[in-house]
């Protein structure tokens, strides 16, 4: 597997205020959430009081997820690879590769795509998809050990504030959908494929978090429906339309499944200036 000399995650290095370089503070306070009837199957009208917390501005990456592979590896080499992203019709995203690390697999993006956008690499860039809820925790998990902060999923509640903000904004640039402002089907004039993190700007909400409407699904810490299984996802995917990249709407899905669509971001809690 070779030898892992040093690992820093590049969002995970906290400053004076207590919050990584990747991470946005989301201050304490009411939000409104709910109250969208184009939504798909929207949380109930309420106001609610959410505690402060900070949230990572773009989803995990296959960078820093094939980071979190590589450290394990050394560990527990079996449970790495049992945490490998992938998708029944394909098989793994991930490989190991040159030094014995994990590496993503060449065809993740189409050549037409990677040389006239992006250039050499950008597959690193990708949000990480093709994994369930566990791997998410156990991300998270990871991450907590890394930066002696309680790194988790996000709650929903969190992540429609972070979305939307004070004002109930439906999308999180504000009240009307344009298909270029975020990762979704009619993006680009070609077939639908993930993006790096970050393409679109415009996919950006009032407190500075980035795709939250497009790029991909994203696990939250909740259940949908407890008594059937089945976990909550947030957010529109690359091939989506505009229903479902509104904030408010709600996905959900079998924790286990591996889906080219779902993938995650971090938060943690913050403590409340005194």
């Amino acid at each position: 597997w070779g030898r892992l000399e040093s690992l820093s995650l590049d969002w995970s290095v906290y400053g004076g205020d207590g919050v990584g370089e990747g991470f946005v503070v989301v201050p304490r306070g009411p939000y409104r959430r709910g109250g969208d009837s184009e939504a798909i199957d929207p949380l109930s009208t309420d106001q609610i009081n959410v505690p402060s917390f900070a949230i990572t501005r773009f989803p995990v990456t296959f960078r820093q997820y094939l980071g979190f592979l590589d450290a394990l590896a050394m560990r527990d080499p079996a449970e790495a690879e049992s945490r490998v992203p992938w998708l029944d019709d394909r098989g793994a995203l991930a490989e190991i590769g040159p030094g014995g690390r994990y590496t993503p697999i060449a065809d993740l993006m189409s050549p037409e795509v990677r040389e006239q956008l992006y250039g050499e690499g950008a597959e690193w860039d990708l949000p990480i998809f093709g994994v369930e809820f566990e791997d998410g925790e156990a991300f998270c998990e990871w991450a907590a050990e890394q930066t002696g902060r309680p790194v988790r999923l996000p709650r929903e509640d969190e992540w429609e504030k972070a979305a939307r903000g004070m004002d109930r904004r439906p999308f999180p640039w504000g009240h009307w959908f344009d298909p270029t402002f975020c990762k979704s089907r009619l993006s680009r004039p070609y077939t639908p494929e993930p993006e790096p993190v970050g393409a679109f700007a415009a996919d950006t909400s009032p407190y500075g978090v980035q795709d939250l409407a497009g790029s991909v699904r994203e696990w939250c810490d909740g259940w949908y429906s407890e008594l059937e299984g089945l976990r909550v996802l947030r957010g529109g995917s690359w091939v989506d339309t505009d229903r479902r990249h509104r904030s408010a709407s709600r996905g959900f899905y079998d924790p286990q499944a591996h889906r080219r669509l779902h993938g995650f971001r971090c938060a943690f809690d913050l403590p409340d200036p005194k």
